[in-house]
């Protein structure tokens, strides 16, 4: 059992600058927080919170900037919450006839605890979809980059970097990696016939 409230408000502060603030709060039982050998778990009351400001500003016509800054406390509610929070900075730039469109994001984040992660929509290459969980402390970079090949070819190219401050390693199992450092990147061709 449980409930969740939640408000999102927008304002239109001028014709090129949108703000929205968020507060979202979810009150559940869940599973305590265990001792070593304890074999059986006790519930408890857990409660989460987020706070979230977004600002989206156009300063001018081909460029979109977009700022977030979001905090989430988490944990029992007889317990102290782990704070989270994470900052970033996107902009999204309008180009030219070959490099269509260029979106680069750069992110701050020091959540401690895994209960607290918050997750973020980032940007993709076409129909691509991802919503990382942050965790940890460290910064992340973002890019996608859309270029107009011919009238009938399109690609995408998408690299994103992370880097840690609190490890040393990242992952577990056989996704484990040495190091504090982790990247990825991503190419879509798009031919239309």
């Amino acid at each position: 059992r449980g409930q969740e409230t939640g408000i999102l408000l927008g304002w239109k502060a001028t014709g090129t600058v949108l703000i929205n603030l968020k507060f979202y709060q979810q009150n559940m039982r869940a599973n305590a927080s265990s001792e070593q050998n304890q074999i059986i778990h006790k519930l408890c009351d857990f409660t989460t919170r987020n706070y979230r400001l977004g600002i989206e500003w156009l300063p001018y016509g081909a460029l979109l900037m977009k700022t977030r800054i979001e905090v989430k406390e988490s944990g029992e509610s007889s317990a102290q919450p782990s704070f989270g929070y994470l900052v970033y900075q996107e902009a999204q730039i309008k180009l030219s006839k070959t490099l269509e469109s260029l979106t680069i994001r750069y992110a701050l984040f020091d959540i401690p605890q895994y209960a607290s992660r918050i997750y973020v929509y980032e940007p993709e290459v076409l129909y691509g979809y991802s919503v990382p969980a942050y965790q940890g402390r460290g910064m992340r970079v973002c890019m996608v980059a859309k270029f107009r090949m011919t009238r009938k070819a399109d690609l995408w190219v998408r690299g994103g970097l992370t880097r840690y401050s609190d490890r040393t390693e990242v992952g577990t199992g056989l996704d484990l990696t040495q190091g504090n450092v982790r990247g990825e990147v991503t190419a879509q061709l798009l031919v239309k016939l």
